[in-house]
């Protein structure tokens, strides 16, 4: 479906309002732009300062829609970690969420990953305010350094991040002073909101039970051909026995922290399950899937201090 849009681009044609409508379209363009990549989860995947329009009834106008960009549920979790990790200033949790989004050609060093991307920070973020921030600049940056560390993002993680630097560059042509940051975060937040909804905690651990199950249902099958292989001869086997005194310390140090993460997850799990039963209590949820997910919670923290410990 084609329409016909009268109006001028944004940036020639408001150049010469008063400041304070300038701030108001520069103030929707964030708002369009954070509506589509983290409520719809679906976004202009080609936008240029000559897409974006003022119409003649003095409306922000999205011109050329064909090339979109469509992030999944846990894109949009990754997209909201990084962006919090960048305003929180936490170089570490940068670094984690950028591997975690990335799509890896090799082994990559993190030692030497993290210590990157903190002078990327410290030359880009530290020392600025919020209002400062050029979010779409410091991710462009953030990529070029995982490319280094054979990383790269996935198109559509690119096509958001071009999408950031087409709108904060109006903002700057506009409106300077209007904070990108505090305009996304009613959208973050709803974004965090969804991600821990009742519904979808209940959902993916459905997923999750499936999952586990193929792999119960799988797993005898190929231990069988295994087996089969190495009493056929197939398969030699050389084993070490010169540390085998140092084997059960190391045995019952990995086998206590596997047992823990195992009982957090069938308790998420069962948790899920309960979510349909019993009258919500508080957040929504019915007092069974709360102290189910309570006793997750108490057991993630003690495979935390476990992990700590070591």
């Amino acid at each position: 479906v084609m329409e016909f849009v009268r109006g001028r681009k944004i940036t020639d044609a408001a150049t010469s309002l008063p400041s304070e409508r300038r701030d108001q379209l520069v103030r929707s363009c964030f708002d369009i732009l954070f509506t589509m990549v983290l409520e719809e989860r679906l976004f202009h995947g080609d936008l240029h300062p000559g897409n974006v329009m003022l119409t003649e009834g003095g409306a922000v106008a999205l011109l050329d829609l064909g090339l979109v960009g469509r992030l999944t549920p846990a894109m949009r979790d990754q997209a909201v970690d990084l962006l919090l990790a960048i305003t929180q200033q936490d170089w570490q949790a940068v670094a984690d969420a950028f591997y975690d989004m990335a799509l890896r050609t090799r082994p990559v060093n993190m030692r030497e990953f993290v210590a990157e991307v903190a002078d990327v920070m410290d030359g880009t973020v530290a020392g600025r305010t919020l209002s400062e921030l050029e979010l779409g600049a410091v991710l462009g940056r953030i990529g070029e350094t995982g490319v280094r560390f054979g990383m790269r993002v996935p198109s559509e993680y690119a096509m958001m991040i071009k999408a950031f630097l087409t709108v904060e560059g109006v903002g700057k042509v506009l409106a300077p002073s209007v904070d990108p940051v505090e305009v996304a975060k009613p959208y973050v937040a709803g974004a965090i909101r969804e991600r821990y909804a009742p519904e979808r905690l209940g959902s993916e651990g459905v997923r999750t039970l499936l999952s586990l199950t193929r792999v119960a249902r799988e797993l005898p099958p190929t231990l069988r051909e295994v087996v089969s292989s190495v009493e056929g001869g197939r398969v030699r086997l050389g084993v070490d026995l010169s540390t085998a005194r140092d084997l059960a310390p190391a045995l019952k140090g990995a086998v206590a922290p596997m047992t823990d993460a195992v009982l957090a997850g069938g308790l998420v799990i069962a948790g899920a399950f309960a979510l349909p039963h019993g009258e919500a209590a508080l957040l929504g949820m019915p007092p069974v899937t709360l102290v189910l997910f309570a006793l997750a919670g108490l057991t993630a923290v003690r495979l935390a201090l476990r992990f700590r410990g070591s």
